[in-house]
């Protein structure tokens, strides 16, 4: 795979580079590029930008309707470096160009927006054990219930954004040592959940995850957010380390009526540990039931263990952040949020003869158009 840069705004790709490419362990690959010059301009870029990197999501999608024209549809999260710092950039920071075999492409070509559309599956794993309220001063059980709330309105506004063609869907459950999956799946319902209790301290994280997961397939097996520009996210919030996904008896499934009304579920099956949930994860991507997923996770405190957290993360294209502090917890779901918010997709509807292309995706930086990045998608029109 070739990848180019250049230093002159509105200059074509070159073939000398100073791209870098990371190896991924799945479909998404990690590109990023220096100073370079971009064409457009704009406001509301950050200032201080040393660089900005991209992260494909999922691999391109690659199609002909059959008289002579090829889409290529592809999407990627933008992030600025501040030689501090990252942070995604969202799509008001950035303009995108196109290039095939050296040529820009012309505005008529580039699908709009609107018209690509992209549906989202978005779900909240909550910790709702007792070490919630216990072990942080203040509480820090409440402001994780509003950060919740605020991070289902945040992506609930951006999809209403992007026009009818992308439709946004919630779910949500809470933990300790049973798995409470509730009948209304709004973020006002999140206000209802009740406060854990002293003696309430068994943490079924992973079995959490578990049953989200199944969502999730279920989701997509009934037809939601499978198209190559759909997403399924996951978002897992703990301040504690599991010690219950081990150990299972006898199913439980029980109705509970009080508000939120919801099931309380025991699995039948164990989880031993984050490396099992891994593999159950990646099969059920392997088999096509999981397609475009990505998972990020939200330690709170300096008890939990990080590396399962980091490592579900990592594998499954998503970020893991943490802070001791539960006064910074509306940050760390932001953090996590800004992610979702900033997936782009975009793409290009080109007439051509049938052969090989390689087509260079730009993204620049709207007010500081000498930084770029871009990544190419080599493809056979038919």
């Amino acid at each position: 795979m070739r990848h180019s840069q250049t230093a002159r705004d509105g200059a074509p790709p070159r073939a000398r580079t100073r791209a870098r490419v990371f190896p991924s362990s799945g479909p998404v690959a990690v590109l990023a590029a220096l100073l370079a010059g971009c064409g457009g301009d704009g406001d509301a870029a950050p200032t201080g930008v040393r660089a900005i990197s991209i992260e494909a999501v999922g691999a391109p999608s690659v199609s002909s309707d059959g008289d002579g024209r090829t889409r290529v549809i592809t999407s990627f999260v933008a992030r600025a470096d501040t030689g501090v710092a990252q942070r995604a950039l969202t799509v008001g920071e950035t303009t995108v160009e196109f290039w095939l075999d050296g040529a820009k492409v012309s505005g008529e070509s580039v699908l709009a927006r609107n018209e690509l559309g992209g549906d989202l599956f978005y779900t909240l794993v909550l910790d709702g054990s007792y070490s919630m309220v216990s072990d942080h001063e203040p509480s820090a059980f409440q402001p994780m219930l509003a950060a919740a709330r605020a991070s289902f309105e945040e992506i609930e506004r951006e999809w209403q954004q992007r026009g009818t063609n992308a439709e946004v869907r919630f779910d949500w459950l809470w933990f300790d040592d049973y798995i409470h999956y509730p009948d209304d799946k709004s973020g006002a319902a999140i206000s209802l959940v009740p406060e854990p209790r002293s003696g309430e301290n068994d943490t079924r994280l992973f079995g959490a995850i578990d049953y989200m997961l199944k969502r999730h397939v279920a989701t997509a097996a009934a037809g939601f957010a499978t198209e190559p520009q759909d997403r399924h996210v996951m978002v897992v919030f703990t301040d504690a380390n599991d010690n219950r996904s081990y150990f299972v008896t006898s199913e439980i499934n029980e109705r509970v009526e009080t508000p939120p009304a919801h099931v309380k579920h025991r699995p039948g099956v164990p989880t031993a540990d984050h490396t099992e949930l891994i593999e159950r994860i990646n099969t059920a991507r392997a088999a096509g039931q999981l397609p475009a997923f990505t998972l990020h996770a939200i330690g709170l405190g300096s008890a939990v263990r990080a590396e399962p957290l980091r490592a579900l993360a990592e594998s499954q294209h998503g970020v893991f952040v943490q802070n001791p502090n539960s006064r910074s917890l509306s940050e760390l779901f932001s953090a996590i949020t800004r992610e979702v918010v900033s997936i782009q997709t975009v793409g290009v509807k080109l007439p051509l003869r049938p052969g090989r292309y390689q087509l260079t995706v730009r993204v620049c930086l709207k007010d500081q158009p000498e930084r770029f990045a871009e990544f190419p998608i080599e493809f056979t029109a038919q």
